[in-house]
């Protein structure tokens, strides 16, 4: 088995990523590569970055809270979306206040 380095660029085209969030990923140390400049990744490497973020198939399914899901509501609609996903797990959005006045 041959070892191919990607350069930062390559990683990125590999990763679908922009190159700024493959400079990211590295300088938060997610990304294991060669000391640089100039940054090299091992293919092998960023192929199981890519396994270990994937769900699998038997998992149960993402929140309704899914930021892509987000993105298309306007401000307003994703406050509201998030306050009944809080509420509906049972959180109680006042907890903070009555410890803060010491009446549970």
């Amino acid at each position: 088995m041959t070892l191919k380095l990607l350069t930062e660029r390559e990683a990125a085209e590999l990763l679908r990523l922009s190159l700024r969030q493959v400079q990211k990923l590295r300088r938060d140390g997610h990304l294991p590569h060669q000391p640089g400049p100039p940054y090299r990744y091992l293919q092998e490497d960023l192929e199981q970055y890519v396994r270990r973020r994937m769900i699998p198939a038997s998992a149960p399914p993402p929140t309704t809270l899914a930021l892509r899901s987000l993105r298309e509501l306007t401000p307003r609609q994703a406050g509201r979306r998030i306050a009944a996903e809080v509420l509906a797990k049972g959180h109680n959005p006042n907890a903070y206040r009555q410890r803060k006045r010491g009446t549970d």
